[in-house]
């Protein structure tokens, strides 16, 4: 009985969701092609699982950043997970560049939407990120109380765009 309602809820979701997806599909926000795009890597089987549902429920309603700084270039991606399963993917680089006779600065800021669950592939947590026929799925860990996506280090935040 549990599961049926699960799975009924699920469906709605993803429906509800699609709408949203949709509308921000109008308002010609900019896809970064790096983020969302390609078919998931093929893997075990996917199940639902208690550890699953605690992600999605930690990770609705909140923000995970993710801040790097290289030769120059600073990179900020950022999702923001909605309870009601969307999530806004969002990359912002700047870049600069000098020596002695010039200097050049560059800023690059992309936004994705799509949707978001979390599922269990041979016994590990991946975040499932769809945006039209399109999946992306990234090993999600938990590290001591730190959040790790595909291996890198993201901090956890309140969410002030949707909950």
């Amino acid at each position: 009985m549990q599961t049926s309602l699960f799975c009924a809820c699920a469906m709605l979701l993803v429906m509800s969701s699609a709408s949203v997806v949709a509308q921000s599909e109008e308002n010609k926000q900019p896809a970064d092609p790096q983020k969302l795009e390609g078919d998931c890597p093929p893997a075990g089987k996917t199940r639902e699982t208690p550890s699953a549902q605690d992600w999605r429920y930690m990770l609705a309603g909140s923000r995970l950043l993710l801040r790097e700084y290289a030769d120059g270039r600073r990179l900020e991606e950022s999702f923001d997970f909605c309870s009601n399963g969307v999530v806004y993917n969002r990359l912002k680089t700047r870049d600069s560049r000098h020596n002695d006779d010039a200097f050049a600065y560059g800023v690059s800021a992309q936004q994705v939407s799509g949707i978001w669950t979390v599922v269990e592939v041979d016994g590990a947590n991946h975040l499932l990120l769809r945006k039209r026929d399109k999946e992306k799925r990234l090993l999600l860990e938990d590290r001591n109380g730190a959040t790790f996506l595909n291996g890198k280090r993201y901090f956890m935040l309140e969410n002030q765009r949707c909950y």
